[in-house]
This record gives C-alpha cells, structure tokens and sequence, in this order.
C-alpha cells in the first residue's frame, strides 16, 4: 500500500515551514539571502537595488576562469597587469612570470589580487574589454538581469554594478565548480609561480564562522565593505549578500541573516503511515489548509 499526503492548495507535507518570523534588523544598506538550490529570496533588504560590488566581482571572473581554460594552462603577467591598483603584499609579480591556473584560482580568491584578475582576463578575453563582454553574457545566463560589469577585479568603475539578489544568482553558479568552493574557503596555502613559492593567506573574518562553506570580501571607498558568503547547515545551503556596509557590522549581519534564513527551512510530519486515515490541519486563518493521506 502506497500512501501520500494531499492538500487542497499544493502544500508539501515533506517540507511544510510556519510563517517566518520578523526579518532581521541589518546595518548593511542592500542585502539579501537566497536558498542556494532554487534560487527563491529567503531575506531581502533592498536586494534588487544597484551598488557597486568591489571584490565580489572576482566570483564571476573564477566562473569564467573554469569555464574557458584547462588546469595546466598558464597565465602570463603583462606590464598592464602589474599595473593594477595593489590589493595584497604577500606575493609579487615580475613581468613574464606565469601561473597555471589552479594556482591563478587560489590567489584570486585567497589574496584578491587585482593583477590575477586582469591577467586572467587577458587570457581568456584578448583584452579587458572582450572579457567584460563574456562577463555580462555570463552573468545574465546565470540569473543577474541587473548587473553590468566593466573590470575583472571590481576596481571602481561608475558603470560596474550589480545587485545583492544578482550577485546571489552568480554565486550560485560556483556550485558547480567545486575547485572554485575550496579556493572561496581556504585559508592558508602555499602556491608556486615560475619564479617562485610562496605561502599566502586569507585574514578574513568570515572563517570563524561555523556554517560558512566559502565567501568572498570586498572593499573600495565607493562600494564600501561587501561580502558573499555561503553557508551550509543540516542539508541546507544558502547564499547571503551584503553590500554598502562597513566592520565589524558586517559579519553580525550575517550571522543574523543566515539565522533567520536557515529558520525557513522546517521539516514537519504532517501525516505518517499510522494515522493515514485521519485528516488534519495546517496554518491558521487565511492560511489554514486541510491535509489528509490518499491511499494509492
């Protein structure tokens, strides 16, 4: 005997959440979290509104990074590269050295480095231009309607936007990429150029936190701090956004958004193999629904 649960509305006795519970009070000007699975607004503080993402643009740069090349190929540094504002002192760069690309991966996420990014960019693109093109064509196949992207980096451009639901969306897309997953959450490690070996390491904060499964930092004066974080509990994954914020208010608004977020996911017995005769009820109100089991 097969048995099912049925209501007269479509609800899903197998993942059946009480109505949420009020929103987080978020510091951060634009936010939002997202189920990493479907996509669906777990938490939305403004999330389709345009700011600038700083460094959290180097998650769609690693996207087109895995998509476009093979691990042994290799990443040359151009004067123009090396030209690129600093955004780390842990590691150095000659003109003609070269990196394969899983250690170009590892230092774009570990160090930020605003010179990988354009490197990679030169590789794969021809030029900076012809990349920013495969980054907009990229992010809208990805879900990020809203966005347009100008650099590799994220280094200030008035014309380089997205929004936090946006960045989500991309995000999402590195799921599929799990070298990209263990670059996001690393960190120490030790890479090796032509010319050199060197040990690099993330001093981001977001590491302390023990749901967190990857994340990428941001920062310019314009776009101020942000920060794409996933988390991952019981099963569940999702990805939270924050932009225009500042420290140390940053990392407690994900702490509460990624709470509030992960209280959304409520598995309840409605109905089980004992009771299958019985008729019930969900919800209250408007929302009241009757539920009972159909034998099959």
């Amino acid at each position: 005997m097969t048995l099912r649960a049925e209501t007269n509305i479509g609800v899903n006795p197998e993942q059946v959440a009480p109505p949420p519970k009020e929103g987080p009070n978020v510091f951060s000007q634009f936010a939002t979290t997202i189920d990493a699975k479907t996509g669906d607004i777990l938490y939305d503080k403004n999330a389709h509104h345009r700011a600038f993402p700083a460094s959290m643009t180097k998650v769609l740069t690693a996207i087109l990074l895995m998509e476009h090349t093979k691990p042994e190929d290799q990443f040359t540094f151009s004067q123009l590269a090396l030209d690129q504002e600093k955004s780390n002192y842990q590691i150095e760069f000659q003109p003609g050295e070269t990196i394969n690309r899983n250690t170009a991966l590892m230092i774009l996420m570990v160090l930020s480095a605003n010179d990988v990014s354009y490197a990679i960019a030169e590789r794969i693109g021809g030029s900076v231009e012809n990349f920013a093109n495969m980054m907009n064509e990229r992010a809208k196949q990805l879900g990020a309607t809203d966005s347009h992207f100008v650099t590799p980096n994220g280094l200030h451009d008035p014309n380089h936007y997205t929004t936090p639901y946006d960045m989500a969306m991309i995000t999402r897309g590195v799921q599929k990429y799990p070298e990209i997953l263990q670059a996001m959450n690393t960190k120490r490690t030790t890479v090796t150029t032509s010319r050199q070996t060197v040990s690099i390491f993330n001093k981001s904060t977001y590491f302390e936190n023990p749901f967190s499964i990857g994340g990428k930092t941001g920062f310019t004066n314009e776009a101020r701090n942000t920060l794409v974080l996933l988390n991952e509990k019981d099963g569940n994954r999702i990805i939270n956004v924050v932009m225009a914020s500042q420290r140390p208010e940053i990392y407690e608004d994900l702490k509460q958004m990624a709470d509030y977020s992960f209280g959304q996911f409520v598995k309840q017995t409605v109905l089980d193999k004992h009771s299958w005769h019985q008729k019930t009820t969900y919800g209250t109100g408007i929302n009241k629904v009757s539920l009972y089991m159909k034998q099959l």
